[in-house]
């Protein structure tokens, strides 16, 4: 997986490197915000609301570079995820316990290559990529029946980054020249144990200069 990653990454730069030898013209750059839907195509986690926002350099009418972020927040199982130091000692002063469903905190940094039919009111695009993802965990156990004192709250808090690689395409509906409409569909697959893939479906604005 970490050589196809590699071979992906040299793959756009050297697009990259050929289509600005091959492009005199000046740069356009695009910002676009979006919001939409977040779909884990693991079963046990729920889908959500995502928010992505990123920014664009075009080397050529159909060549450009993107940068971009996105922020959601999902909720896991209700099962305990976690082996941590003294966990056992604590629900060992306990008969039984219940713990919260996963909370999910997940924000992803991506680096695209999107492939474009040019500027024109209908413009549709394919894009790929590599992403860093950051997810934060947070879980409540809840002892009951202390054999020894009263019923204690144990938060639990964690996080992991991974790696990650994406593939999608749209379509931008340019109503002016410095503002289009923007859908998109991207799947994503991550290269962890738990939130192994999930696709992303958004709308938004894009602001062109």
């Amino acid at each position: 997986m970490k050589k196809g990653i590699a071979t992906l990454v040299g793959s756009m730069l050297l697009i990259l490197i050929l289509s600005a030898a091959s492009w005199a013209q000046t740069a356009k750059y695009k910002l676009d915000g979006r919001v939409g839907y977040l779909s884990s195509l693991d079963e046990e986690y729920e889908s959500t609301a995502v928010m992505v926002i990123d920014f664009q350099y075009s080397f050529t009418p159909n060549i450009g570079l993107r940068f971009g972020a996105g922020f959601t927040n999902i909720e896991g199982p209700d099962r305990l995820l976690l082996d941590i130091p003294n966990l056992m000692q604590y629900l060992g002063s306990y008969i039984s316990y219940r713990v919260s469903p996963v909370k999910i905190d997940q924000q992803y940094f991506y680096l695209n290559v999107v492939l474009s039919a040019g500027k024109k009111r209908f413009t549709p695009y394919m894009c790929a990529g590599v992403g860093l993802y950051q997810f934060i965990f947070r879980q409540t156990i809840f002892g009951l029946l202390p054999i020894i004192e009263e019923e204690e709250a144990l938060p639990l808090y964690w996080r992991d980054n991974n790696l990650g690689m994406m593939v999608g395409g749209g379509v931008d509906y340019y109503m002016t020249e410095f503002l289009s409409l923007k859908f998109e569909g991207l799947y994503q697959k991550i290269l962890n144990d738990f939130i192994k893939q999930q696709f992303t479906f958004t709308a938004g604005f894009g602001f062109n200069f």
